[in-house]
């Protein structure tokens, strides 16, 4: 492996180009890891880093890695020792103090970064800035619009290393790893069961703890899941049945519920496990099937 300089930089695991050394390393952290041909580490240091790849340009055959020399923006968090551009490492340190200096003015709470305290007030606001140039279809947040275009390109630039299968979003990468890998990283605090997904594992807690976090506006009655109180409101808050099946006639609140019955009529199995080929009309099934079947 031989070490070159070259413009634009490019991100090995995503394909993501950048302008400069700094950012490529910030957008690092959000893959976990840095790999550059056989080597991965953490960015220790930044000297560990160049000396890593000078040390294997000697005797590996992996293609060049390309890089810059600008590093005199890096500096090193005094906590935990991670290397940062200065830009983010004043942020990154609040993780670490605890500090939140930006307050909600709707109701007072706080949070480490502006960008975040703004996404917040939209949950007040009820602003949807981002718009989809397909459907017109408004968020308000611009990564849940980056998802949702995928829908429409049925781009999917996450890909899996055991199997091939390829993904829109890089935690569905994450959480589809797992299967092959069979980690359980997730455990619970008062039982000891063990999930592959934290969010998973914030729903079993409340098992536990009796907290329901969702209220309904209407009536005042809380759920555990979000899906809950929504299920809640399309069944005695909204008067209207919008979704009838062509087959029966029967009527739905919602699009989803209709699809899962049409289901019944057409036999359609959709869901496919990829270890036994076994078919399914719910994605529910599907994981509970892997879960019980294929992850003991």
């Amino acid at each position: 492996m031989s070490v070159r300089l070259l413009r634009p930089l490019s991100c090995r695991l995503c394909n993501r180009n950048f302008i400069s050394f700094d950012r490529l390393q910030l957008h690092k952290y959000r893959h976990k890891s840095i790999k550059y041909g056989r080597w991965q580490s953490k960015f220790v240091s930044t000297q560990r880093f160049y000396g890593s790849l000078l040390q294997q340009s000697e005797s590996s055959s992996t293609p060049p890695v390309y890089i810059r020399t600008d590093t005199k923006k890096l500096v090193q968090c005094t906590y935990c020792q991670k290397v940062f551009a200065r830009s983010y490492l004043k942020m990154h340190i609040r993780i670490h103090t605890k500090e939140k200096p930006y307050q909600c003015t709707y109701c007072q709470k706080r949070f480490t970064q502006s960008g975040a305290r703004m996404k917040h007030i939209r949950t007040h606001t009820k602003e949807k800035p981002f718009q989809c140039q397909y459907c017109q279809k408004c968020y308000s947040q611009s990564d849940p619009l980056k998802m949702h275009i995928r829908t429409h390109t049925k781009e999917k630039p996450y890909l899996c290393t055991h199997c091939q299968k390829r993904f829109t979003r890089n935690c569905s990468l994450q959480m589809h790893i797992r299967i092959h890998t069979k980690e359980k990283r997730f455990q619970c605090e008062y039982c000891q069961k063990r999930f592959n997904h934290s969010g998973t594992l914030k729903t079993h807690m409340r098992t536990h703890t009796n907290e329901k976090p969702y209220q309904c506006e209407n009536c005042q009655e809380r759920f555990a899941r979000s899906y809950s109180l929504k299920t809640h409101m399309i069944t005695y808050h909204t008067k209207e049945t919008r979704y009838q099946c062509e087959y029966c006639k029967k009527t739905f609140y919602g699009s989803t519920s209709l699809k899962r019955h049409i289901r019944l009529h057409t036999k359609e199995k959709p869901y496919q496990c990829e270890y036994c080929q076994k078919r399914f009309t719910q994605n529910g099934s599907l994981k509970r099937h892997i879960c019980q079947t294929h992850t003991k």
